[in-house]
């Protein structure tokens, strides 16, 4: 993990990279741009490391892992009271860092 004015910049055990911010207290999700939003990612990650990695994306979101009914992927479940609303249909991952959280929840 490293340092730059206002966020920091981690590596996943996969070797991807992230940058991400302190949470400030925000309770509703980031404004809609050009019609769009992020709303979900899904990393396709070797048998070698994927327990790892689905460890490292619990631990960086807060969310709980759970698998799904094909045993190659989980899908990261947010809390009930996740303020970002129906947008957090969960990311997935097929195949903890300092607590810092990317969201509140």
């Amino acid at each position: 993990m490293s340092e730059e004015r206002g966020l920091s910049v981690l590596r996943s055990p996969a070797g991807l990279g992230l940058r991400v911010v302190r949470w400030a207290g925000e309770r509703t999700p980031p404004p809609v741009v050009d019609d769009e939003r992020l709303d979900q990612i899904c990393l396709d990650i070797g048998p070698a490391a994927h327990d790892r990695e689905l460890a490292f994306w619990a631990a960086v979101t807060g969310w709980r892992a759970a698998p799904t009914t094909q045993p190659e992927f989980h899908r990261l479940r947010p809390p009930p009271d996740c303020p970002c609303g129906s947008s957090c249909s969960g990311s997935t991952t097929s195949s903890r860092p300092a607590p810092t959280s990317t969201w509140p929840c």
